[in-house]
């Protein structure tokens, strides 16, 4: 700023020069409200800066508001009515501040998803991390495509209050419920309290992600009528059964009562990658010992996979039918 004496004299310059000071007040602002900052809040240099920075966030020219909000962005915090401002700007302007500031606090979002236009809402929804509070307010004001947005990123929190609105606007939508279903990273618990609110019609669809295995039982009555997932686990794709059996192990789903239902139904190869997954073993050993091996043979595998012996018969009984059919 050699050309101007103070950077209050800068507001009469053009826009290049803005823009220049726009770089003052951003490192005038981070250097005062940075993270561990022990400058005092009343600081007067501060208290200059942000007043230019509202000063030019009403400058009409799109070049110099857009620059002024780019150079905020390395600010972690920012007076609540800047932002505002800056949230209810040309797209040009709020969208890449929205999707990425941590100016923004969790009520500020809340606050603001009412009342900003629909593009504001859609970078909301893009956010590295979406709270609870602010997807519920999302899934109220927002359209399908912004919701479809929320429910495709996954630093989007998925907690019961998410869940149940979701359920509530999108009772009546095949589609969008097996939107929410897909999300990976819905606890069980959440899924198996959403499959209480669902329809059977959308039963297939939670069940194939989460495996809900407590409600499923209970709306069906028992196992014997129940073929979780059975497009992946009747595959013969050796690369997709291990994809979805790993999956379910990471999740901590690949239970006994999967694999034993999975084998009554003829899917011998999910039998074998999820006992070659839970023994460390290869398929080729886990084929031979169980038709080769005998019974001897299968009580080692199970043990060796942590299975209670009370499912030993069970697994007898079954590999002696699906191996004999097939």
């Amino acid at each position: 700023m050699k050309a101007k004496t103070t950077p209050i004299a800068w507001l009469n310059g053009d826009e290049d020069e803005k823009i220049v000071l726009a770089g003052w007040v951003s490192k005038i602002i981070h250097r005062n409200r940075g993270v561990g900052s022990e400058k005092p809040a009343h600081d007067k240099e501060l208290r200059v800066a942000e007043n230019i920075a509202r000063v030019l966030l009403k400058d009409l020219s799109l070049k110099v508001r857009r620059g002024l909000v780019q150079e905020l962005l390395v600010c972690p915090t920012l007076p609540n009515d800047i932002v505002q401002n800056i949230a209810i700007d040309v797209e040009e302007v709020a969208a890449p501040f929205l999707k990425v500031s941590t100016a923004f606090t969790e009520e500020h979002l809340e606050q603001l998803v009412p009342i900003v236009e629909e593009f504001a809402r859609v970078s909301i929804a893009k956010r590295n991390f979406v709270s609870g509070r602010v997807g519920v307010a999302l899934i109220e004001f927002s359209s399908d495509e912004t919701i479809t947005v929320l429910m495709h990123n996954t630093g989007a929190e998925m907690n019961n209050d998410v869940c149940n609105k979701m359920a509530d606007r999108y009772e009546g939508s095949h589609q969008n419920m097996e939107m929410l279903a897909s999300r990976i990273d819905l606890p069980k618990d959440l899924a198996d309290e959403l499959m209480k609110k669902l329809s059977s019609n959308y039963m297939a669809a939670i069940d194939d992600n989460y495996l809900s295995v407590g409600a499923i039982s209970d709306h069906l009555g028992c196992w014997a009528s129940y073929d979780p997932a059975s497009n992946i686990m009747a595959s013969r794709n050796v690369e997709e059964v291990e994809a979805y059996v790993a999956k379910l192990h990471g999740l901590g789903r690949l239970t006994p009562e999967i694999i034993l239902n999975s084998l009554r139904h003829g899917n011998k190869l999910f039998f074998e990658v999820s006992i070659a997954v839970l023994t460390g073993s290869s398929i080729v050993n886990i084929h031979r010992l169980i038709t080769h091996g005998g019974l001897a043979g299968l009580e080692r595998l199970l043990i060796k996979a942590e299975i209670p012996k009370s499912y030993l018969k069970k697994f007898s009984s079954a590999l002696d039918t699906v191996y004999r059919r097939y």
